[in-house]
């Protein structure tokens, strides 16, 4: 009996000490931001993501001039991504690319 109390001790010692040495070890630095999240997509504006992703492709000649308003050409660049590809996670805005 005493044996088994002392297993399950060091254990739940051992599980402890696991528990508060383990870390996530993500250095945030000035550039670090968390991005618009829109329609389940995430939106990135001159930026790119810190994680890996699948590029589907590139939306050329939208026919859309710059009204002054993010929103709606997010929102008129994110329905046109969704109607090109099955589930998009990530729509990223680059300029000139």
């Amino acid at each position: 009996m005493k044996r088994n109390i002392l297993f399950l001790f060091a254990g739940m010692l051992l599980t402890c000490v696991l528990g508060f040495t383990a870390t996530i070890s993500y250095e945030t630095k000035n550039a670090t931001a968390e991005a618009d999240y829109v329609k389940g997509v995430h939106i990135f504006i001159r930026s790119t993501p810190v994680k890996e992703y699948e590029y589907l492709g590139s939306l050329k000649n939208m026919g859309m001039q710059w009204t002054g308003k993010p929103k709606e050409m997010v929102n008129k660049a994110l329905n046109k991504a969704k109607s090109n590809t099955p589930k998009p996670t990530v729509l990223s805005f680059i300029p000139n690319s």
